[in-house]
């Protein structure tokens, strides 16, 4: 991995959406990063991932709210060592993600979600290597669909269909200058409808919207789309892993998890 890859700052969402989840509801934890998954919380595998990387260090753990965060014990724990802070979050995940970078004040910067309970080093390395080399200003972690459909043919996820391909979102974002905070500014019109993107792609315009239902717009349209509505360059990188695909916030993803873990 290039040398200049091994400074990498840390944000972990890890704030509630509005409404209650319904996993953190049928375990009666205060918050879903603190589902238990496999005898462990979310957060808890998300952050030793990002210890053990190689190109990571330290960084921002943004939520829960100051309420559970300064009662819980699995919380406390998280932040004793002191390479990760805790802040409050925002009123929602690019907001949260756009006060953590202030806060953190360096670039690169990661940006993963804490119920990402099937991260682990390789993974963040990966994504890290290639985009520290993208020339763009905010990088997005892409996993091609056909990797997740052999790997976990029962898995249901949402679908991103370009004409060159399908992909699934990773929840890995890097951003790898202060204009890269642009795409999250953009992003907080957009997250409300982030599971429909056909209407992302209507809110990026009626002709945008109408391309994307025929799949006539590639992943790179998309990207360059993208640059174009936020005024900061937008790439993607494919991420190789299956794994990388699934986070925790449904009972099917929790037992598809556990599985994985168990197995090994």
């Amino acid at each position: 991995m290039d040398p200049s890859a091994h400074d990498i700052g840390a944000i972990v969402l890890a704030g509630e959406r509005p409404g209650s989840s319904e996993l953190a509801i049928a375990q009666d934890k205060p918050a879903g990063v603190l589902v238990s998954v496999a005898g462990k919380s979310c957060i808890e595998y998300v952050i030793a991932a990002l210890r053990a990387s190689a190109a990571v260090r330290g960084g921002i753990i943004i939520g829960p709210a100051a309420a559970i965060t300064e009662t819980d014990t699995v919380m406390q724990a998280l932040i004793a060592p002191g390479d990760f802070q805790w802040v409050e979050p925002a009123s929602g995940p690019s907001a949260s993600a756009l006060r953590a970078l202030d806060r953190l004040n360096r670039y690169p910067a990661l940006l993963t979600a804490g119920d990402h309970a099937l991260l682990d080093p390789t993974i963040i390395d990966g994504f890290c290597a290639q985009a520290t080399k993208s020339i763009a200003d905010f990088v997005i972690g892409l996993v091609p669909q056909d990797i997740v459909r052999s790997e976990f043919p029962e898995s249901r996820r949402t679908v991103l269909r370009f004409s060159d391909g399908s992909f699934c979102g990773s929840n890995l974002y890097l951003i790898n200058n202060e204009r890269g905070k642009a795409a999250l500014l953009l992003w907080t019109r957009l997250e409300a409808n982030r599971k429909r993107p056909w209407l992302i792609a209507h809110q990026l315009g009626w002709r945008t919207m109408m391309k994307y239902l025929r799949r006539a717009l590639s992943a790179r349209d998309v990207c360059r789309i993208l640059s174009e509505a936020s005024g900061c360059s937008v790439d993607f990188c494919a991420v190789n892993s299956a794994r990388a695909a699934v986070d925790v916030d449904s009972s099917d993803d929790l037992q598809l998890a556990e599985r994985i873990l168990i197995d090994g």
